[in-house]
């Protein structure tokens, strides 16, 4: 054994060490593996950093977009929610039907995203059905794992095998050279999980408090009492508002009253920005007091519609949603105001409820000083909510649903068959072909560019990226020759089955 070959096996090693401990996130081990290979000379720098432009990197990426894109639009809810309805509250069908609409989900979309779409309706049906979550979770994580190793871009180590591959100079990997042992063993796992896993399974009973989880829906009519707050009103045409945007207007500080949406030629715009214009005829949701409202209308050209509801919904739209946050525990802003601390510039949201001790407070809230405890019900932009959760100061609650893109099915299903198509007829290579299927989801509105980067899970990215010249240090030391030495030694001249068994037991202890 020479130095470089028990320098990178001792790299190795520790990463593994690390890994198995989980004392740090794996895309930081990762990086470390890279600088640390970088840094003692076992690849050259240039080498170290190819690996961010590997096209399995790539693809994986693009995959995570289109899943993303088949989320958003309902795409991936439609299949399954249909599949699902089959199942009746027999325990086993459940399982049956759970595992297999799963795995075929994942054969196409990240095994992650796929468990992820079928995640709430698995949860709503065992509310239903009374059958143990656990009983559900586990096969469904199982068929998605077992799903994704049924053709190519299931998973990202098949990925992975196809590009080593081609950079020996041999045939990539077609989409379905998997799909023959893939499937055998997807339909085994579902054969065994319904005869025999079943019973070994956990039988965890329903926590009390997801039987009956009330909605943001009901927790506004409910708890918040919203509607007695709520008002719609038109602005007429000799409104001295005509003109003025929503930041001076006085409907705001001075009146105490605020704009949740606009509508405007039939169309709303929940959570206005301060700089829109407001025009004669315009449709204003506002929350305030019956007669801080009353007092409005003849000074300010303001007219109470009433025969215009509201729904939760009228606060929503595909851009902006609804959500609860909690000041957490060891907050720093207890005792502030939300106007001292600039919430609604700083963060982008308006707040449009505060729940302290089982009551709601829902006017005048910027000048009302913060407790711990505090529920606050907030409105505004989905990336500056899913910000506000990084915040330490605020725990974010399970928030309303996202409004689907229900327009954009057959794009995001149209989008997923030319990707897949591609593939099988050769068209194009994998990477190509995903990153376009990434690119149309986007220009055809499946997902905003915003959401296509958030979809990309960059912890996966960078510990392939991080790991991959690991593989190149371990051929150019000679580690990878002395490690097969070892094996064949180990195993001897038994035939190829013994050589194939040592690598899968090899790599499964890995794993």
């Amino acid at each position: 054994m020479t130095v470089e070959i028990a320098l990178v096996l001792g790299i190795l090693l520790v990463a593994l060490f690390l890994l198995a401990l989980d004392l740090f996130r794996v895309d930081v081990v990762a990086m470390g593996v890279l600088l640390t290979l970088s840094l003692s000379g076992l690849v050259t720098v240039g080498e170290a950093f190819s690996s961010f432009s590997n096209p399995a990197i790539i693809t994986v990426g693009a995959i995570f977009i289109i899943s993303e894109g088949l989320l958003r639009t309902g795409a991936a809810s439609y299949m399954s929610g249909n599949i699902l309805k089959v199942t009746g509250d027999n325990e086993t069908r459940l399982i049956v039907v759970v595992m297999a609409t799963a795995g075929l989900l994942s054969a196409f979309v990240n095994d992650v995203g796929a468990t992820a779409m079928l995640l709430p309706a698995i949860i709503d049906i065992a509310r239903q059905t009374q059958v143990s979550p656990s009983k559900l979770c586990i096969p469904l994580s199982f068929g998605s794992l077992l799903g994704g190793l049924c053709t190519l871009i299931g998973t990202p180590a098949n990925i992975l095998v196809s590009n080593v591959l081609t950079d020996r100079g041999l045939a990539p990997l077609g989409i379905f050279d998997f799909t023959a042992v893939g499937l055998t063993t997807l339909v085994v796992g579902i054969a065994y999980m319904a005869l025999v896993g079943r019973h070994l399974l956990p039988d965890r009973p329903l926590d009390k408090r997801l039987r009956a989880v009330p909605s943001l829906r009901k927790k506004a009519r409910e708890y918040y009492r919203l509607q007695e707050r709520l008002f719609t009103v038109r602005i007429l045409r000799d409104s001295p508002l005509v003109g003025m945007t929503i930041a001076e207007s006085p409907l705001g500080k001075a009146l105490g009253l605020n704009i949740l949406s606009t509508i405007r030629q039939g169309r709303k715009r929940p959570a206005p920005a301060k700089d829109e214009v407001l025009l004669a005829d315009d449709l204003l949701l506002v929350e305030g007091r019956a007669e801080e409202i009353a007092d409005a209308q003849q000074p300010k050209g303001l007219e109470v519609e009433h025969e215009v509801g509201w729904e939760i919904q009228d606060l929503e739209s595909e851009e902006v949603g609804v959500v609860e946050v909690v000041l957490a525990p060891h907050s720093s802003l207890a005792g502030k105001t939300l106007e001292g601390i600039d919430f609604r510039d700083k963060f982008g949201l308006t707040v449009v409820a505060i729940w302290r001790e089982g009551r709601p407070r829902r006017t005048r809230l910027a000048d009302l000083p913060l407790r711990f405890g505090d529920a606050l019900l907030v409105q505004g932009p989905w990336e500056k909510i899913r910000l506000l959760g990084t915040e330490p100061d605020f725990l974010l609650l399970e928030p309303s649903e996202q409004r689907l893109r229900t327009g954009k099915v057959r794009w995001a299903l149209g989008i997923l068959l030319l990707a897949v198509a591609s593939l099988v007829t050769g068209l194009l290579p994998i990477a190509l072909a995903s990153f376009l299927g990434a690119a149309l989801m986007v220009i055809t509105g499946c997902l905003t560019i915003d959401e296509a980067y958030a979809a990309i899970d960059w912890r996966v990215i960078f510990l392939m990226a991080g790991m991959l010249p690991l593989g190149l240090a371990l051929e150019k030391a000679g580690a990878v020759g002395y490690l097969a030495s070892l094996m064949i030694g180990a195993i001897g001249a038994r035939g190829p089955y013994f050589s194939l068994a040592g690598i899968l037991l090899v790599v499964a202890l890995l794993t």
